[in-house]
């Protein structure tokens, strides 16, 4: 009998963690409040630093650029995480938000509403460039995530 109500008393722990929503195993979408989000800290110092020098040369050319490097986009379609944590944040519809997925070796860019600055065919061009330098290695690294977010900035801020 002892053992019955330990099972009934398990179940009920389980049941009440699964209606509370129990830990996330996924990424949700994020708030951006920086020009680089990494809650998971995945990138170096230095990567970081790398990152925001390439966000500064964007900036120079009056693009409003973000990167967040996240595990996972939680199972939703990539473009839909990135707007998402986009529109979360309160970032202007003409900044451009970069995200990638290192678990998922994926990524997505969005933003850029009205083409203001920078074309979405140069954002093509951007999104071929950051796509070539993740293919680079298998499982995605901080250092080729970051060789993909400069390769990102330089072909756009080059088409702006």
């Amino acid at each position: 009998m002892g053992r019955l109500r330990r099972l009934a008393g398990g179940v009920a722990v389980a049941g009440a963690l699964a209606l509370v929503g129990g830990p996330a195993l996924a990424t949700e979408p994020v708030t951006i409040s920086d020009t680089v989000t990494d809650p998971s800290g995945f990138l170096s110092s230095s990567d970081t630093a790398t990152i925001r020098d390439a966000a500064g040369r964007a900036a120079d050319e009056g693009i409003d650029f973000y990167v967040v490097v996240v595990p996972d986009f939680s199972g939703e379609a990539n473009v839909a995480w990135c707007q998402h944590s986009g529109s979360a944040s309160g970032l202007s519809p003409s900044s451009v938000v970069l995200t990638i997925a290192y678990e998922e070796r994926s990524f997505a860019s969005c933003g850029n509403e009205g083409e203001q600055i920078v074309s979405d065919s140069t954002l093509t061009q951007a999104r071929n460039a950051a796509k070539e330098e993740l293919g680079r290695a298998n499982p995605l690294d901080a250092s080729t995530t970051t060789a993909a977010v400069t390769a990102f900035v330089d072909t756009m801020v080059a088409g702006a």
